[in-house]
């Protein structure tokens, strides 16, 4: 049997085959000891003026980037075990004062692909291949992982809300990704948008 990655597992039968090439170049480590690093730009890093304080509060758990900012340099490297991506993302505060680390995994829990930080917090996620061969990642709520129980908490007891991220591909090993998320009482409530060139080698 052919081995698949992660991604590959979540979507429906037939939609890895309509996803873009750089799309699948990023996501397939099926190759005995591959790693992806990606290097590019934030565009642009937005909070929502209501939720910008809370960020603050999210910085023990890695969640997000507690910034606002544009043309913000990142750099994620990627690796696969057997039932994740492990996610080490390091942004360039504006300004040159400093990084920021942020890591995470990528994983099927229950039946469900779900993103986790620190802590065992996670964003339930739906992964879609949109028409055109783009990918589309629409959260379903959260869920708290604590051991063998899992808490799963609706997307508006969260103060980000309902979350879309797009990935799109600019040429054969460049992506371009944006990051969206809306709340019912607060609006829209964070939001970016970066440019990517994807590389993969060998881990050492």
């Amino acid at each position: 049997m052919t081995k698949k990655c992660i991604l590959e597992r979540a979507l429906k039968e037939g939609d890895w085959a309509r996803l873009k090439p750089a799309i699948k170049y990023h996501y397939d480590l099926t190759e005995e000891g591959c790693m992806v690093y990606c290097k590019g730009i934030i565009h642009e890093v937005r909070h929502n003026i209501i939720v910008r304080p809370l960020l603050w509060l999210f910085r023990p758990l890695n969640a997000l980037v507690p910034f606002n900012g544009k043309d913000v340099g990142c750099s994620v490297t990627h690796s696969a075990t057997e039932n994740s991506l492990v996610y080490k993302r390091v942004f360039d505060r504006p300004g040159g004062k400093g990084r920021v680390l942020f890591d995470s995994y990528l994983r099927i829990h229950n039946g469900e692909l779900v993103e986790f930080i620190t802590g065992g917090l996670g964003m339930r996620l739906n992964p879609q291949v949109t028409p055109t061969g783009s990918l589309r990642l629409e959260s379903l709520g959260y869920v708290l992982y604590l051991g063998v129980f899992s808490i799963y908490i609706p997307s508006f007891l969260v103060p980000f809300g309902h979350a879309v991220i797009t990935e799109d591909e600019v040429n054969p090993t460049t992506i371009s990704m944006t990051y969206e998320s809306q709340h019912p009482l607060l609006g829209q409530t964070m939001g970016y948008n970066g440019t990517f060139k994807v590389n993969k080698a060998k881990l050492a």
